[in-house]
């Protein structure tokens, strides 16, 4: 399956409200150059933007103004069956009365195959899916996880240049969900498939992804990889959404932010250099394989501080005044 490049430019999409007469817009500017089997993930609140940028890629949604360019040709105003893309939907979206085989190999039965081109090309995608021995059963009589399975492969077998997720795993529970984020992946990497992925869940973000492209109100925030985005957020927004995220103030007014599992606890007594504050714990939870504090820094700032559990640890205790210490290389300044 050869890899795909795909460059959005300059997207913009506004519908009409014909209520209160006037445009809403859903994307702004938004401009996104996405490599040959990069799996990209469009991040980000509901209402932000993502699924309306991933419709109009599947071309069920044209945009306002603004290119989709796949391959070096424009595609903005090609119909879906015409853009030689597929999708996998939250929702499944599979034939009730046709069994796993026939599901998986409609798409190819629309584009004329012959019955003995469709089960070549079945046998295959059975095993990539891990789906052998289930080609008759019913939806009904699949669990999520293997609707999801079927819906994928139906997905890949026409070979699609670009692959679109739709939120593809929130209907399913949350172990089920890590085992089949990894699948996805590992599925998306072995094919070298160009893939596009919504999700509003930051861990699968971040576990699936080359790139995320954090999205807020329509406009882009922040696009870099996992690590970048968590670590090196740009904005304010970027640094609350990814995670807890403590801001500390300096004296010049520009904002510090650091994550809770960055922050080290002392006793008063401790000689230490760096940076380092008071505080005050006002509240303590064990939540397994960290101890969360609760803190009231002396400037008035309130953190939360988590620090891995240790089976000979006693932890501190509500009341306690204490020192605080920050690794300069986990302190980030944001930038707007």
């Amino acid at each position: 399956m050869s890899s795909s490049n795909v460059k959005l430019q300059h997207l913009r999409k506004s519908f009409f409200d014909i209520h209160h007469q006037k445009e809403n817009v859903a994307v702004e500017d938004f401009s996104l150059d996405i490599q040959g089997g990069e799996l990209v993930t469009l991040l980000g609140p509901s209402g932000c933007g993502k699924t309306t940028v991933l419709r109009m890629l599947a071309g069920f949604e044209s945009p306002t103004s603004g290119h989709i360019i796949l391959n070096d040709k424009d595609i903005t105003q090609l119909p879906p069956n015409k853009r030689n893309s597929a999708m996998v939907f939250q929702s499944y979206a599979l034939f009730p009365h046709m069994n796993v085989e026939e599901n998986i190999m409609y798409g190819l039965k629309l584009r004329g195959f012959s019955k003995e081109e469709q089960s070549q090309k079945l046998s295959g995608f059975l095993d990539i899916v891990n789906l052998r021995g289930y080609e008759k059963r019913k939806p009904h009589e699949l669990s999520g996880g293997q609707q999801q399975r079927v819906a994928l492969a139906r997905a890949l077998i026409v070979k699609p240049a670009i692959l679109l997720f739709d939120e593809p795993l929130s209907n399913l529970d949350a172990k089920l969900r890590e085992s089949m984020r990894n699948e996805i992946r590992n599925i998306q990497k072995s094919l070298k498939i160009t893939a596009v992925y919504v999700t509003h869940d930051q861990a699968e973000a971040m576990a699936i992804s080359d790139r995320v492209v954090v999205m807020n109100k329509g406009k882009i925030e922040q696009i870099g990889s996992s690590q970048d985005v968590y670590l090196r957020p740009s904005t304010r927004f970027v640094a609350d959404f990814m995670g807890a995220a403590n801001f500390l103030t300096q004296a010049n007014g520009k904002t510090l932010v650091v994550r809770p599992e960055n922050i080290k606890l002392h006793s008063l007594q401790d000689s230490l250099t760096g940076e380092v504050r008071q505080a005050s714990i006002k509240e303590y939870h064990f939540l397994g394989s960290v101890h969360e504090y609760h803190l009231h820094l002396q400037t008035g700032e309130k953190i939360v501080a988590r620090l891995p559990v240790s089976m000979d640890e006693k932890p501190h205790f509500v009341g306690e005044n204490i020192q605080v210490s920050f690794d300069q290389k986990n302190l980030h300044q944001l930038s707007g």
